[in-house]
């Protein structure tokens, strides 16, 4: 039901729009976009177990680079767009090409479907997106296991995702 799920929850146009003209333009600079989804809010005030899906800013950075290895794109072609419900700051992703959100979760939801790759906290949030965009989701972890990703091409059941019913 992929395709009437999406449809159900299609945004207003204006908000379409805004998406659309946001990763145009990136795509005018960068030939890989890739969505970073970092869980703060509710983690950082332990409403949820924090070991499982908070990660630092360092973390986040180790990822990104592992994902450039794991991806064999350049990272002068590559832009990070990070969405976020806490304060990140772009000084701590030092070579990396990276757009902080300042969006609205709607908003952020579908930039996310409309990246490359998405790269994030285990959440119903990262996973919908990647459901609605048809974009392959890497969880965050320590330690990816990279190689799991290999072949994945779009949504897929992802063994890593805890937080989503399929």
């Amino acid at each position: 039901y992929q395709n009437e799920i999406k449809k159900f929850f299609i945004p207003k146009k204006e908000i379409d729009t805004k998406i659309i003209n946001y990763v145009g333009d990136l795509r005018k600079s960068y030939k890989h976009i890739i969505g970073v989804h970092v869980r703060l809010g509710d983690v950082v005030n332990e409403f949820m177990n924090n070991d499982r899906i908070a990660y630092s800013e360092s973390e986040v950075y180790t990822i990104l680079k592992e994902f450039l290895n794991f991806s064999n794109y350049q990272a002068d072609e590559t832009c990070f767009v990070i969405c976020s419900d806490g304060e990140i700051k772009v000084e701590n992703f030092q070579g990396l090409h990276v757009k902080i959100t300042h969006n609205n979760p709607v908003e952020d939801l579908w930039l996310l479907s409309k990246t490359d790759y998405i790269i994030g906290a285990d959440s119903s949030f990262a996973i919908t997106a990647s459901l609605f965009g048809n974009v392959t989701f890497i969880v965050f972890k320590r330690g990816i296991d990279w190689e799991y990703y290999r072949d994945k091409n779009g949504f897929f059941v992802n063994k890593f995702v805890n937080r989503f019913i399929y």
